[in-house]
């Protein structure tokens, strides 16, 4: 509700909206470790929770599990298990977050767990040394102190896909916030009529004046003061439109410029999110397929 984020210095988001894994090889085994967890919703108070569980109900909304901050107890990290040599590594330091308060409530979803490249090293350090710890393959099995293992089922593969889709849905909308910018920038461009207008009214000032100018020197029968006059009248005119025409071309270069930037991310994202689209049509990119069908018609 924008009405309950609004009371909230932290709003209110599910824990794998506020965090992704450092590089996709570790997307099952964080999808494993997380479990149920990886749906909850991180709250910055128990209030701030309760108040998020009545308003669900009132909209008759699923049911939720929360993580309120300043409640919730965890265990401080063991600063030994980031020497423990071989592939392993704490699991809450290959998962990237933002923003930074949320490191208490993934600190309570991974505890001390950690990760490692094979099942068998996983193995080997929950079972084999004087300590055990809970430890999760790259594959998903997952090794608990208690002495129980779970495979990385087809389920966890499946949940772990949301990571690629989340990063998907991040690019669609990069993708659709450029299109606004380079939209509104294209707005500006519709100054350059009043440009040319400018220009040309100041080319036509700078005719007169040259004129005047001459008329002035090589006339005897009108008086000096009066050339003066409207040669000062129109030196003004010019003074007055020569900053006009200088701040338009400043803002038309910035916004070209601006244009051309978004341009360029825009074809960035084009080429993330067309990636496989183009590679399955023999093409480099999304640009070569629209030339083509603009060509057709």
């Amino acid at each position: 509700s924008s009405g309950i984020n609004a009371e909230w210095p932290l709003r209110p988001g599910r824990l794998i909206d506020l965090c992704e894994p450092v590089h996709r090889r570790y997307q099952i085994a964080i999808t494993k470790v997380l479990g149920k967890n990886m749906d909850a919703i991180v709250v910055d108070s128990e209030q701030c929770g309760r108040d998020c569980i009545q308003y669900m109900k009132e909209q008759r909304s699923e049911p939720s599990t929360f993580i309120p901050l300043d409640t919730i107890q965890v265990k401080p990290t063991n600063e030994k298990l980031r020497n423990l040599g071989g592939s392993a590594k704490l699991v809450i330091d290959v998962i990237r977050y933002d923003p930074p308060q949320i490191k208490k409530a993934l600190q309570y979803a991974c505890g001390n767990s950690l990760v490692c490249d094979t099942m068998e090293e996983a193995r080997k350090l929950c079972f084999s040394g004087t300590e055990r710890h809970k430890a999760v393959a790259l594959d998903g099995t997952l090794f608990s102190k208690s002495g129980i293992i779970s495979g990385g089922a087809s389920d966890i593969k499946r949940k772990a896909k949301r990571w690629d889709e989340k990063a998907v849905d991040g690019l669609k909308r990069s993708r659709d916030r450029y299109l606004e910018e380079l939209k509104e920038l294209n707005i500006t461009r519709r100054k350059e009529p009043e440009l040319n207008n400018l220009t040309s009214q100041i080319n036509g000032l700078e005719t007169r004046l040259k004129y005047s100018k001459r008329d002035r020197d090589s006339s005897i029968d009108q008086t000096m003061a009066e050339y003066n006059k409207e040669a000062a009248t129109i030196e003004n005119e010019l003074e007055d439109l020569r900053p006009v025409l200088k701040n338009l071309e400043n803002q038309i270069d910035d916004r070209s410029l601006k244009i051309d930037e978004n341009q360029d991310k825009l074809n960035v994202v084009e080429d993330k999110v067309f990636k496989d689209f183009c590679k399955n049509l023999g093409i480099d990119n999304i640009r070569q397929y629209e030339e083509k069908q603009l060509s057709k018609q």
